[in-house]
């Protein structure tokens, strides 16, 4: 491993099955060693499988042994469509049971990933939807956390994936809406960096709700995972004030 990192520089990480065995997950002898270029790299070392991709960030790398790899949550990405369902889910229980991974964290970057059309990973979704349910995974892990901060506020359910109403054409829908209230509620689990691009986006968004008399807020990760009860209090005065300015 030490011999293809320094061959191929410091762009590169151990991924898929080395990386596991970095790990500590429990890899068969016969599967291949592979590392990790950004695209474009056109460079091979002996007996490793070369990886390109455009997705990989900063925030998916770690180093283990002093040696940079991917992290846990996007080495189970990267080898979702490449093991059995039996054997991911003994991997995340593994994990879950170390508390070196979070479910919705992972949940979220498959999410993230299948939105920018990556390659199918089946064998993790199946994981995960055994532990989050189906619909929960499909709605977005993110919004499972955004339902549970509504539930615990004590307000109704709302409707999820609702039609975004400064859209009359159609094609566009919100995380979770009140209409009684006019109020649309929308969980961003974006990166940073990803926020700041898609920022004139979300204000166009925003200024065709408010046209037709909806009320946007947008809860970040933080928001929904790090202050869950905080959040939930605020949304429930929201709601109520909204409630009142409509009637």
């Amino acid at each position: 491993m030490w011999t293809a990192v320094l061959h191929l520089g410091p762009t590169s990480a151990l991924s898929h099955f080395s990386s596991a065995r970095l790990h500590g997950l429990p890899v068969a002898d016969d599967q291949p060693d592979s590392v990790i270029l950004p695209a474009g790299a056109n460079r091979s070392v002996p007996g490793f499988t070369v990886h390109q991709r455009t997705d990989l960030v900063d925030g998916h790398l770690t180093t283990v042994r002093r040696l940079r790899c991917t992290n846990v949550e996007r080495t189970l990405f990267d080898l979702g469509g490449m093991v059995s369902a039996s054997r991911m889910d003994a991997w995340l229980d593994q994990l879950t049971a170390e508390r070196r991974v979070d479910p919705v964290e992972v949940a979220m970057l498959v999410q993230q990933l299948r939105r920018q059309g990556k390659h199918s990973v089946p064998a993790l979704v199946h994981s995960l939807s055994r532990r989050l349910g189906g619909a929960g995974l499909a709605q977005g892990a993110l919004e499972v956390r955004l339902l549970e901060a509504v539930r615990r506020s004590g307000l109704p359910d709302g409707v999820a994936q609702f039609p975004h109403p400064g859209r009359p054409d159609g094609g566009e829908f919100v995380d979770r809406a009140w209409p009684e209230a006019r109020l649309i509620v929308e969980a961003d689990g974006r990166v940073w960096h990803d926020r700041i691009q898609a920022a004139s986006t979300d204000a166009r968004r925003d200024r065709a709700a408010a046209a037709a008399g909806f009320l946007t807020i947008r809860l970040r990760h933080e928001d929904l995972v790090g202050d869950q009860a905080g959040t939930a209090i605020e949304l429930a005065e929201i709601y109520c004030r909204r409630v009142r300015d409509v009637a």
